[in-house]
């Protein structure tokens, strides 16, 4: 009787994590820009993965890989100044001012 040989495909991948599934590559951040935010605010490894609720080891990943969208945004927050200990009513008085500054200086 012959053997059946288990066939392997020609490219075996590990499929990407939720954060790379996004549609609009513009949402997302990529190494060299994380790498560069990380700079503007002077924060370590450590003190990056604080600011945004991140593993240190995810940081890593970040600076070379880039990150999805939803890491963009929290990059951005923390450069505004956006903390956890803001309430929404502060957050949203920030958004209605920062949308009349963008109106007046397009």
């Amino acid at each position: 009787m012959a053997k059946k040989s288990a066939t392997k495909p020609a490219d075996v991948r590990a499929p990407q994590k939720r954060d790379f599934a996004t549609g609009d590559a513009s949402q997302r951040i990529n190494g060299a820009e994380f790498v560069a935010w990380q700079e503007r605010l002077g924060l370590s490894n450590n003190a990056a993965a604080r600011a945004i609720f991140a593993s240190p080891n995810s940081i890593a990943t970040y600076r070379t890989l880039g990150a999805g969208p939803d890491v963009a945004l929290r990059c951005r927050a923390v450069e505004l100044g956006i903390s956890t200990g803001d309430s929404w009513q502060f957050i949203e008085r920030a958004a209605k001012l920062l949308a009349q500054y963008r109106a007046l200086h397009p």
